[in-house]
């Protein structure tokens, strides 16, 4: 991110006003998971996996007024799970391939914060075994927000060196606070103290804002502009921004240490192939004209 003193000030100002508050609100929920179906020792294999390091009564087998039903069912020699949300008649149904710790999580995890994305941030901060499937969710979430912001725009598109966004101000603030957001709703979920906003969000921007991060990210987004697949460039480049960005806060979050350049690297990859499967149908919204022909080449002939 690339802003001047004012930016900041008025991103600061709208996070105090609804930002943080909406999040404040969703951590005050707390989100049950029951366990259901199958035999004893199964659920309790599922509720043990789910339930690592967390306090007491989120997920069992009757816990009350649960958010998400998993019922586990025997199909031959198939475990099957139904995630079931009462009230609604629609199930997604997923095998689990074993009982061990890490696979119900690996396969569970994802499915569980896709029934219940409202409830990703506080789901991740009470089950620390769904940490890291909650801040996935959060990170791509927003880097698609932020694209569909940078589509919407009708002023210049970014530059491909990341910064500065010359979109103008009221962009700018957008994409900023987006990204701020992200950043808070990541510590959030792996557990930090929350009571000193300014003071959190200042000690990450710090960390992540290291001069080898921010060149990595621009020397390799800068043959972004023929991306193909009809992706606007400065969409490319809003979502890739705040994808890496999201990325590098969860794993500092994760181990309390920037993410080691190799490691940015690899979430610029990460967010160019997603880019690539999201990203073509958010185009630019006001007429463009026809798409020519393309030339035959002496291979086509």
């Amino acid at each position: 991110m690339v802003f001047g003193l004012g930016t900041l000030a008025t991103v600061w100002g709208l996070l105090r006003e609804s930002g943080f508050a909406e999040v404040d609100a969703s951590l005050e929920r707390v989100v049950r998971l029951a366990v259901t179906g199958a035999s004893p020792a199964e659920r309790q294999a599922v509720i043990e996996a789910l339930a690592a390091g967390s306090e007491p009564g989120l997920v069992g087998h009757d816990v009350p007024s649960p958010a998400l039903e998993l019922r586990l069912r025997r199909e031959g020699r198939q475990l099957l799970v139904d995630l079931i949300t009462p009230g609604y008649q629609s199930a997604d149904t997923l095998e689990l391939a074993n009982l061990w710790a890490e696979t119900v999580v690996a396969t569970l995890g994802p499915a569980i914060i896709e029934r219940l994305p409202l409830e990703a941030v506080g789901i991740g901060r009470r089950l620390p075994a769904l940490r890291e499937a909650a801040a996935n969710h959060q990170v791509r979430a927003y880097s698609v927000l932020n694209a569909q912001l940078a589509a919407l725009s009708n002023l210049p598109d970014l530059l491909p060196a990341l910064g500065p966004f010359l979109a103008g101000a009221a962009e700018l603030v957008l994409l900023t606070k987006n990204q701020l957001v992200l950043i808070y709703k990541l510590a959030a979920i792996y557990g930090r103290p929350l009571n000193d906003k300014k003071a959190l969000l200042t000690e990450v921007l710090s960390v992540l804002g290291a001069a080898y991060l921010w060149r990595s990210l621009a020397r390799q987004l800068a043959g972004f502009a023929p991306f193909g697949l009809g992706i606007v460039p400065k969409v490319a480049i809003a979502f890739t921004a705040t994808y890496v960005e999201g990325k590098s806060a969860q794993y500092y979050f994760e181990h309390q240490a920037p993410p080691p350049r190799e490691l940015v690297g690899r979430f610029i990859e990460e967010a160019k192939a997603l880019a690539q499967r999201l990203l073509p149908g958010i185009r630019r919204q006001r007429p463009t004209p026809p798409t020519p022909l393309p030339t035959p080449t002496s291979q086509d002939r």
